[in-house]
């Protein structure tokens, strides 16, 4: 008895795949992801949601509505017209201090002096 069992099991049975949920997975620009599927950022992304937007939602919630340079529109769902910016442009730097709304027009400018330093 090399398995531990004596039952013959059917050929359409399959084995159960349990795949454990990693909590923390961050992507090729370094950007941390964590699971969160009950939370309201991460409908669309199967559980998921950046890290630094979690932060910020989680310090201000909906009351976030401008950029915080230009006052433009800020929405929390129009994720590639509403940035959360990294201040000290470090990504996995995501304390609720270091990070800020920004538009797009905006993070493209910040962008360009984080990479200029």
């Amino acid at each position: 008895m090399r398995n531990g069992k004596y039952e013959l099991k059917s050929k359409h049975e399959k084995k159960k795949r349990t795949y454990k949920k990693s909590y923390r997975v961050s992507n090729q620009k370094g950007y941390v992801s964590v699971y969160e599927p009950g939370h309201p950022l991460s409908q669309a992304s199967k559980g998921y949601v950046y890290e630094h937007r979690f932060v910020l939602f989680n310090k201000h919630g909906y009351s976030l509505t401008e950029c915080e340079l230009c006052g433009a529109e800020w929405n929390w769902h129009r994720i590639y017209h509403s940035h959360v910016d990294h201040i000290d442009g470090v990504v996995t730097h995501n304390e609720d201090t270091n990070l800020r709304p920004l538009c797009n027009s905006c993070n493209v400018k910040s962008e360009n002096r984080h990479y200029n330093t």
